[in-house]
């Protein structure tokens, strides 16, 4: 309450106990929205990165993170979904993770080359193996880019 005179607010303790019981409800309240979001099989991954931002979810507590990361590794589709929940929530990815999202996003046919390549740097899914350079460079080559634009690719 002192605090508060300081600052030039007048707050009873009662209100002061309002708003903490408010901020907790309101806490709870996302935490079972999450829960519920990450629950629910009818949800497409890119539905729940939707309901996840609609809800302005800005963290996740470990069971929410595991949960989540298990989605992201076995949804077949949604790179672009996939990279934005691993940028948003600040996931630290294991090797083997990396590996799985690394073949993932090789083997995506969704997005251009040049995506694929910006979203291995951003999510640092380190090196690519002799074996995943091989399929990158027959990708590029296959591609319907310009040379130039394969030849750029070809010696990043």
């Amino acid at each position: 309450k002192d605090l508060f005179k300081k600052l030039g607010m007048e707050i009873t303790p009662e209100e002061l106990q309002y708003r903490i019981s408010r901020t907790t409800q309101q806490e709870d309240q996302k935490r079972q929205a999450v829960g519920m979001i990450l629950a629910d099989d009818k949800l497409s991954l890119s539905g729940k990165a939707d309901l996840l931002r609609k809800f302005q979810i800005s963290r996740l507590n470990k069971m929410e993170e595991d949960r989540l990361m298990r989605l992201i590794l076995f949804d077949s589709r949604h790179l672009e979904v996939k990279r934005e929940l691993i940028s948003r929530y600040h996931f630290q990815l294991t090797p083997d993770q990396k590996k799985k999202l690394k073949q993932f996003v090789l083997k995506n046919t969704e997005v251009s080359l040049d995506v694929k390549r910006n979203i291995m740097i951003e999510l640092r899914l380190g090196a690519l193996t002799p074996e995943e350079k091989d399929m990158f460079r027959h990708q590029i080559l296959k591609s319907s880019m310009t040379m130039e634009e394969k030849r750029i690719l070809l010696i990043e």
